[in-house]
């Protein structure tokens, strides 16, 4: 049996938590709002195709129903709390500020009030045993105004994960810079200061923090190498690391399938946001090739670009072994034994060539995509054209590909890139 986890808020349409995969449970708050959900559970028999569902509604009720002062509360998370503040008039906007006693300021996104419902902020980057005085500022058409001052000191939990020495001190800066870290160590995902104070982490673990979104909500990618591909997650989750949207590799491999593509065994390095709200994911393929890089059969591993909705469904991939000549083997001859670093989990070898090694995939401004490819030295540009594209190969950037440099270094090409983006240029 697979299960498939989905909720619908007030008045809205259902939107997938936890698309179909071995997920029996799952834990599930709206931190940021209040109403009546409807949480749904559908199983499905992968024997048969048989499935069945069934929901229950769950009423969330306002922190400040009390009474007209705001209210912090705690949270699952030791360094996250949730900001919750009477109604505001429609047409303005509250944002959430807090400020500790040596000065550090952050303050929230602002929220467009709501008649009638309470509004609601996450709150995060605040070191343990600090003092901060916390408040929140309501933006009209005639002017700010700020409500009560309140006071927070996050408790000390009792554990830390890696200790920072400072080398150099940072300079004094407006706003609190914040470093988000993805380790090895522990699969941790860590937020600290420029002294090497911590802010935050994530509670679970963690094979790749890839990129926070605009929403405050976090994309990671978690491997588990001794498992089949449907324990290969991507996932976005919030400050409290309560899972917002998530699917595997098995469940995209059934939808790639459908639509006459090569399946996917796990993500790795990359998932990003894309401007219409999809997001875009790296995910591993492998093919058992003779006589290609190698004499007699060797299992290559490949990539696939995949562009989920805001259901995390497929809408669009790009499949490397259609664009890309698997004879041009790694330059450096690189291999993967199972769990080596940077390596996906496969199933058709004990070793394979990672012929590709992708690192990032990034939306350019006239919507195509720009791809490393670390052991091809290359940087390509891919036909996306916001999910119309044919998946051409615009140019390939790098040695042996469609640019002229003009230097006089023999060897004036970048090697083994890593993240390669778009910045904004002065026409742009």
């Amino acid at each position: 049996l697979w299960c498939r986890f989905r909720v619908r808020p007030p008045g809205g349409v259902f939107q997938t938590v936890i698309d179909y995969g071995p997920n029996t449970s799952f834990e599930w708050t709206p931190a940021e709002f209040e109403g009546r959900f409807e949480v749904e559970v559908s199983a499905r028999n992968r024997d048969t195709g048989e499935e069945r569902r069934a929901s229950e509604f769950y009423d969330v009720l306002s922190r400040v129903r009390d009474g007209p002062a705001p209210v912090i509360s705690p949270t699952l998370h030791p360094l996250v709390f949730l900001y919750s503040a009477p109604a505001c008039a429609p047409g303005g906007r509250m944002r959430v500020e807090f400020e500790s006693q040596r000065g550090d300021r952050v303050a929230t996104p602002a929220k467009p009030c709501v008649a009638g419902r309470s509004m609601n902020f996450l709150l995060a980057g605040m070191r343990s045993e600090a003092e901060y005085t916390v408040r929140h500022i309501v933006e009209t058409p005639a002017g700010a105004v700020p409500g009560p001052s309140l006071s927070l000191t996050p408790s000390p939990f009792g554990y830390t994960f890696f200790t920072y020495r400072l080398m150099t001190p940072p300079a004094p800066a407006a706003a609190l810079p914040v470093l988000l870290q993805s380790t090895t160590l522990g699969g941790r995902a860590v937020a600290t200061d420029l002294e090497g104070n911590l802010l935050w982490f994530y509670r679970e673990e963690l094979s790749f923090l890839t990129r926070p979104l605009a929403g405050g909500t976090i994309l990671g990618i978690y491997q588990q190498q001794s498992s089949d591909s449907s324990y290969q997650v991507v996932r976005e989750f919030d400050l409290i690391g309560t899972t917002v949207r998530e699917t595997n590799a098995a469940r995209v491999s059934e939808q790639l399938q459908a639509m006459g593509k090569a399946p996917v065994i796990a993500f790795h390095h990359e998932a990003d946001s894309l401007p219409d709200g999809r997001v875009v994911v790296l995910a591993a393929t492998e093919r058992i090739l003779s006589g290609v890089q190698g004499p007699g059969p060797v299992n290559v591993l490949g990539e696939m670009v995949v562009v989920l909705d805001r259901n995390f469904q497929v809408e669009w991939a790009w499949d490397a072994f259609d664009h890309i000549d698997p004879a041009r083997a790694a330059l450096q001859g690189e291999t993967c034994a199972p769990g080596g670093g940077g390596c996906p989990p496969f199933y058709l070898s004990d070793r394979a060539n990672d012929w590709l090694h992708a690192n990032s995939v990034r939306y350019t401004p006239d919507g195509h995509l720009v791809m490393s490819i670390r052991h091809q030295d290359w940087v390509i540009k891919i036909d996306y054209a916001n999910g119309q594209g044919s998946g051409q190969i615009l140019w390939r950037l790098g040695q042996y590909g469609d640019f002229t440099i003009e230097s006089d270094d023999p060897d004036p090409w970048f090697s083994h890139q890593h993240d390669a983006t778009v910045l904004p240029g002065p026409d742009q």
